[in-house]
């Protein structure tokens, strides 16, 4: 990113070595408000009360939010953003439905340094079917743990009761945007972020 110049439309540069803030204040003007924001548990073993684990797994369960995160802290690996009006567009089967019109004040918390480099996906298409991708989104980055756990916290509140808190702890992260340039353009320069937070004996391996 060039010093000095109006940021708004140009992509980062990555063949240096932005700053995460650049990066971050980056992604919040150029796509971060358009997407739908979702999280993904991972599946758990069930067990017995003997403590004798069974093959069967509780399932991992998905919850997808509406447009208008804005970045809050950027400047450092844990990254926050935030969502003072957002509903709940999708989930999993398991997950109960939300009361009708019910709004949701978000908060979401990203440690980089704990997301895979390599797990996850690039763009990628995730659905043909107009209705669900006019609610949803077309194009969808995946980024997961790098460690099988789940270290990506969103916690929600209802604007009348602020106190009360929902809070999922979850392995995948997804981004879901209507333009394919514009995915492609967040999970670069999301990826580049995550880069830039690796442990260095991670990436001397």
């Amino acid at each position: 990113m060039v010093r000095g110049q109006d940021s708004g439309n140009v992509s980062p540069d990555l063949s240096q070595q932005p700053h995460i803030s650049e990066i971050m204040e980056w992604l919040d003007k150029n796509g971060l408000a358009e997407a739908r924001i979702g999280v993904k548990t991972s599946s758990q073993p069930r067990e017995e009360i003997s403590g004798v684990l069974q093959q069967e797994e509780y399932p991992a369960l998905s919850v997808f939010y509406a447009q208008g995160f804005k970045l809050v802290r950027g400047d450092v690996c844990n990254v926050v953003l935030r969502n003072d009006d957002t509903t709940l567009l999708a989930h999993s089967k398991l997950v109960q439905d939300p009361a009708l019109g019910q709004r949701y004040i978000a908060l979401l918390f990203i440690p980089l340094d704990r997301l895979s480099l390599k797990k996850g996906k690039g763009p990628y298409r995730h659905t043909s079917n107009p209705d669900k991708a006019r609610l949803l989104g077309t194009w969808r980055t995946e980024f997961k743990s790098n460690r099988s756990q789940e270290d990506v916290a969103l916690t929600l509140s209802e604007p009348a009761h602020p106190s009360k808190l929902l809070v999922w702890q979850a392995e995948t992260l997804t981004f879901t945007f209507d333009s394919k340039e514009t995915s492609e353009k967040f999970n670069a320069a999301f990826r580049q972020a995550i880069k830039i937070c690796q442990p260095v004996e991670y990436l001397l391996q």
